[in-house]
């Protein structure tokens, strides 16, 4: 597959472009208009035309608007005799290039000079200069040959392309780059690029000593339906929860803190909140080898204050609309409803505040009509009691 680069890259290699084109021939007269398929091209004042390719490119050049016939020259070095190519009697013309050197084409006077060089980056090498709590500081170094072409050297230079799982993270010209977001053994490809965007690579496995600190949790608490919660983390005392540590590095000693109630040194630990309140969950991991640690404190879980009530009707006819008369209630400690027909007599009694009565006495529908209740409850903060009589309309 063909690497696509940035126009940033293309950018950095103007300047040299400008240099390279310096040092070409000037034109003997006024040229016509000298194209390329390939990465780079600038067309001088002076007629002068820098073409950097790919060794493996194969571009070609095309003359259009000169006189015939259009003799096509080539050096290898810019310096030796120029061998004849080919001579074309229509114009346009194309040539094919096939290798590096000084490319020129002539016709009745007019003289075109164009380049074609791109000798590759090689070398290259991988190594870690440093590592902190933030980030791995990786040096690579590729080999960058000089070019002589007519006596004139061209330097070439390397752009250095930082890569993480296929994603470029960093683009630098610079030997060393802070490669920043790595916890776990990670492998780094770096591109060597020169100027024609030809280049070599080589990859290697960076060791990060950073951690990162991240969480989730679960409420293991199966609610009731008649239970009231707000959302997934606005629980109702008894809340039992799983806590998963999910944090990246070496971390070898992770801290929870259920806001300043409890510490806990679990992995994954599981925690029963009763005291309604809000609990600032955090979780911090240290790498006590190297120092680093850190903190995840995102999670806020909010335990309800206790809460108790009763609807006055409802209707057991199967069609699973308020088929039950339950409370809705939240936090409680301990429970008791007991229900009595219109003389008096005991119908259903439970413990169980998610537990309902269906409208049944002894297995068989009880009548349509009256009927009262009498609950007594504790919530779980100190001190709150509720007691909650009334009657009930039962309709079928």
């Amino acid at each position: 597959m063909r690497r696509i680069y940035s126009s940033a890259i293309r950018a950095v290699y103007v300047a040299l472009l400008a240099a390279t084109i310096a040092m070409l021939c000037a034109a003997e007269s006024r040229a016509q208009k000298l194209t390329a398929d390939g990465f780079s091209a600038r067309q001088e004042a002076n007629d002068a035309v820098a073409y950097l390719y790919a060794q493996d490119s194969s571009p070609f050049m095309t003359l259009s608007g000169a006189p015939t016939p259009i003799t096509w020259y080539f050096s290898p070095d810019g310096v030796a005799d120029f061998n004849v190519l080919k001579v074309s009697h229509e114009a346009p013309d194309t040539l094919n290039v096939r290798q590096p050197g000084l490319y020129r084409a002539e016709a009745q006077g007019l003289s075109f000079h164009a380049w074609w060089l791109s000798p590759a980056p090689g070398g290259v090498t991988i190594a870690v200069d440093s590592a902190d709590c933030d980030a791995v500081y990786v040096r690579s170094v590729a080999a960058a040959p000089d070019v002589t072409f007519g006596g004139n050297l061209l330097k070439q230079s390397i752009v250095y392309q930082w890569e993480v799982a296929d994603t470029v993270v960093l683009t630098t010209r610079d030997t060393v780059a802070a490669i920043e977001g790595l916890y776990d053994k990670t492998p780094i490809t770096v591109r060597a690029i020169n100027q024609a965007f030809n280049e070599a690579a080589a990859t290697d496995t960076i060791a990060p000593i950073g951690v990162k600190a991240s969480f989730s949790f679960e409420n293991r608490k199966q609610d009731a339906t008649n239970e009231a919660t707000a959302s997934d983390n606005s629980l109702s005392a008894p809340a039992e929860v799983l806590f998963t540590n999910s944090s990246k590095g070496g971390y070898t000693v992770s801290e929870w803190a259920m806001g300043n109630f409890a510490r806990l040194y679990d992995q994954n630990p599981v925690y029963q909140f009763q005291q309604p309140g809000t609990y600032n969950i955090a979780l911090t991991v240290t790498n006590e080898a190297t120092g680093c640690a850190s903190s995840d404190s995102s999670v806020t879980i909010i335990v309800s204050e206790a809460a108790l009530e009763f609807p006055n009707a409802f209707t057991p006819n199967g069609d699973g609309v308020n088929d039950v008369f339950c409370p809705a209630f939240r936090s409680l400690k301990s429970y008791e409803l007991t229900i009595y027909n219109r003389w008096g007599r005991r119908v259903f009694t439970s413990t169980d505040p998610a537990e309902g009565w269906d409208g049944s006495e002894n297995g068989k529908d009880a009548a349509a009509g009256t009927y009262y209740f009498i609950a007594k409850a504790e919530g779980y903060e100190r001190g709150v009691i509720f007691y909650r009589k009334g009657s009930i309309t039962l309709l079928r």
